[in-house]
């Protein structure tokens, strides 16, 4: 939900993959397929963009935008409210919570919405009420860490209408997502190395929706092959505009941003849980992108930063690359999947066939592969 970009605090990027001798790849000389694989899906968070140095630029562009809305409030406010319900949805359970009350994805996005302006107002105005009480006991509300003194802040009133707070509440995370930009370093050049260069198909299979997701390849200049990121993104200026219809006092901000240059078609679709109308908590969400895309799972590589997640894909049949620079010996993950040669029986086999510190070494690998089956 977070991200950041800095130059300053990444590492540099390293050298393109197509530029790095061929031989520096044995390192990943064991595990080889027996064929090469058709088609390459990646997550978003922490394999595409870094979800550690996405949430100061979000916090940042949530200041920056919500006291612009009808809801008005301190911006500093907003940001430190977004970040305390972030906690409460991925540290105490929130999130699990209701994935596991929502069926419907619709229904998921539509109680997520309502659930960040309830939550978040609540917040701010126990901040300004809190700031109040202070000022009346004549202390200065150092209790309260924020840059300045809100007492005389009028409390945030929600609209009455659920229709126009989650209309809000949609404008908000567009205009993040399309300010934001928080890509980890060698991860767009590889993507379009795996395309361009390697051929590979390449989707997404990211539990955020494939309108956010748009936006946040929209902003690294990466696109989709034909028509999809358009009609995509002319629903999302469709909403906009209802937006600037519905407050036109308060469409005062750009959301959507300068368009950037035009984006390099790569991706054959961009998958979230709207698509397939499948929450990422099961094998089922990858099942059904795999039937909506037609891709054999077995002719699949799933990239992704969490073991358990690849776990769901494993059992499909699928090649699976996990992210991470942490040391998982003598601690794998094992799934159990049918056996090759006999499909009436089943075997255990570690959920994660290859482990990498970064995307920007996938490319190393396939090219391996490719030289190794192929010569």
């Amino acid at each position: 939900m977070f991200a950041t970009s800095s130059s300053e605090t990444s590492p540099a990027s390293p050298p393109p993959s197509s530029h790095i001798p061929i031989e520096d790849a044995r390192q990943f000389s064991s595990n080889v397929p027996t064929s090469i694989p058709r088609a390459i899906f990646l997550d978003s968070g922490d394999v595409i963009n870094n979800s550690k140095l996405r949430g100061p630029q979000w916090i940042d562009m949530i200041g920056t935008f919500v006291p612009s809305t009808p809801l008005g409030g301190p911006g500093e406010l907003w940001g430190i409210a977004n970040g305390k319900l972030v906690h409460k949805l991925h540290r105490e359970g929130l999130w699990y919570d209701l994935l596991q009350k929502c069926e419907s994805h619709k229904v998921l996005d539509r109680l997520n919405n309502l659930l960040w302006a309830n939550e978040c107002s609540q917040f701010v105005n126990g901040m300004i009420l809190e700031a109040r009480k202070k000022r009346l006991e004549g202390a200065m509300p150092e209790a309260i860490v924020t840059k300045e003194d809100y007492s005389e802040w009028p409390l945030v009133v929600l609209p009455e209408d659920e229709e126009d707070v989650i209309l809000i509440s949609v404008m908000m995370h567009l205009y993040c997502l399309a300010h934001v930009k928080a890509d980890l370093p060698g991860a767009v050049e590889a993507i379009k190395t795996l395309k361009q260069d390697q051929g590979f198909e390449m989707y997404t299979c990211s539990g955020e929706q494939s309108r956010d997701l748009t936006l946040t390849f929209r902003t690294l200049g990466l696109g989709t092959i034909g028509d999809t990121m358009t009609t995509t993104l002319e629903k999302i200026r469709k909403r906009v505009q209802d937006y600037a219809t519905r407050y036109p006092d308060h469409a005062t901000v750009d959301i959507l941003g300068p368009n950037p240059k035009e984006p390099v078609p790569v991706f054959t679709q961009i998958y979230g849980p709207d698509l397939v109308d499948a929450h990422k908590n099961s094998t089922r969400f990858y099942a059904e992108i795999f039937r909506d895309c037609g891709v054999d799972p077995r002719e699949a590589i799933v990239v992704d930063d969490k073991e358990h997640m690849l776990s769901w894909a494993k059992v499909l049949g699928v090649r699976t690359v996990l992210i991470s620079s942490v040391d998982r010996t003598g601690r794998e993950m094992l799934v159990c999947v049918p056996d090759p040669e006999d499909n009436s029986k089943t075997k255990m086999v570690p959920a994660v066939d290859h482990q990498l510190n970064s995307l920007a070494e996938l490319p190393l690998l396939t090219a391996y592969w490719k030289k190794r089956l192929l010569g």
